[in-house]
This record gives C-alpha cells, sequence and structure tokens, in this order.
C-alpha cells in the first residue's frame, strides 16, 4: 500500500512520451492500409494517430492542418468517437491539450481491425441513455420492494 508521501516521490511519467508501438498495431495498421477497411476521413485520422500519438482530438486537427493538409475540415471529435466505437481507438486517460490549454481526452490506437458498432448504444443520445438508466433504476427499486414484501409476508423458518 503506497501512502500520500509515497505518491508525492514517484517522479511524474508523461504517457505520450513512453509509447511503444506494438507488432500488432504495425500489422493491423499495415492490413487496414492495404484493404481500406475505414473511411477516407476516419483513414486521415487513424494515420495520424497512429503515427503521432497519443494525442487529443484538437492536437489531431492542429497536425493535419500543420502537417500535411492545410484545407482539412474535418470534425475530428466526431471522427475519434466513431473509431473508439468501431474499436481501433481508445481513451487512455486525460491530459492537458497542447492546443486549448484544457483537460480533455487523451487517445491512442488500439491493436485491433475496426468492426462493426452496436448499433442498439451508438445511435442513441447520452439523454435516451440517462433515462434508460433511470427506468431501470426505479424497475430495480419497485423489484426490491416486491421482494421485501414478500419476505414479510412469508412465515419465517425457525431454527432448531
Amino acid at each position: 500500500m503506497t501512502t500520500k508521501d509515497d505518491q508525492e516521490s514517484l517522479p511524474f511519467v508523461d504517457a505520450r512520451h513512453t509509447r511503444r508501438i506494438r507488432q500488432t498495431s504495425i500489422d493491423v495498421y499495415r492490413e487496414m492500409e492495404a484493404s481500406g477497411l475505414l473511411s477516407e476521413k476516419r483513414w486521415e485520422v487513424y494515420k495520424i494517430l497512429y503515427a503521432a500519438g497519443p494525442m487529443t482530438s484538437n492536437e489531431i486537427f492542429q497536425h493535419a492542418l500543420l502537417h500535411g493538409n492545410p484545407n482539412y475540415r474535418h470534425n475530428t471529435n466526431a471522427r475519434m468517437t466513431e473509431l473508439r466505437d468501431c474499436g481501433v481507438a481508445m481513451e487512455i486517460g486525460t491530459t492537458v491539450c497542447k492546443v486549448t490549454g484544457r483537460t480533455v481526452i487523451l487517445w491512442d490506437v488500439t491493436d485491433q481491425l475496426p468492426r462493426k458498432p452496436d448499433r442498439e448504444i451508438v445511435g442513441r443520445t447520452r439523454k435516451q441513455l440517462e433515462e434508460e438508466i433511470r427506468l431501470l433504476r426505479a424497475r430495480v427499486k419497485e423489484l426490491e420492494w416486491l421482494l421485501d414484501q414478500a419476505r414479510r409476508a412469508s412465515p419465517r423458518e425457525s431454527a432448531d
């Protein structure tokens, strides 16, 4: 168990500078490049993240403008969500964005080929999902109440 004093003495390690690309990630990249498994917009964002990541979505946007496509106009926030939903990018934590100065999601690639996202969840808004959670919690409370009533109504067996 580490104490607060132990944690304060540990050196800070920035995840941006400790990245190692695994062979599986290289193989997946090559397969996606050869087969065109991602749309053109997603592929452009994925390539930047693969080569220069981990990065924030705004850093990806700035990188595209500065290092290749001065006419870049894609919504990188939307692309990152799409890449996450199909399993080729992941949120690895938060960091202070070098572009905005705000604490935001830090993204990196996975070693997975793209999969079709779960349409049951992807197509719904946060508000819809929160409402479903609220209804499920209400149903759980109702079931707990019914269980409690059933326990009170049944005679208790005495221990011999």
